[in-house]
């Protein structure tokens, strides 16, 4: 089903009721690095859409050292979806598990909207 919430039920809440980030880590490009792909509500109003799919990769370096860092070049892909059938082939397409999504702090994901 299309509209099927493929979440766990405690990271959907997450999402869309108290409206935070959720986030899983995945395989870097590079092995001196690490990647996260999270996924953040957006306000209703957004003309843009209701989430917002973000790939991010860093250097282990930053990330061992607590460094101060942002920069453009990181953000490996950034979507804007617009319905939860669109978030779920979006993810398909991606090979991603649903289920492998948490609370960011589980992945000790860096970066914070």
């Amino acid at each position: 089903m299309e509209n099927e919430i493929k979440f766990s039920m405690k990271v959907w809440n997450t999402l869309n009721m108290t409206k935070g980030c959720i986030a899983t880590e995945v395989k870097p490009i590079k092995d001196e690095n690490r990647k996260w792909i999270a996924i953040y509500p957006l306000d209703e109003g957004d003309n843009r859409g209701r989430y917002k799919y973000f790939e991010i990769e860093l250097s282990r370096k930053i990330i061992d050292n607590d460094l101060d860092w942002f920069d453009q070049d990181e953000i490996k892909e950034e979507i804007f979806i617009h319905s939860l059938s669109e978030l779920n082939t979006l993810l398909e397409t991606k090979n991603l598990n649903p289920l492998s999504f948490d609370v960011p702090w589980k992945f000790n994901y860096p970066y914070h909207y």
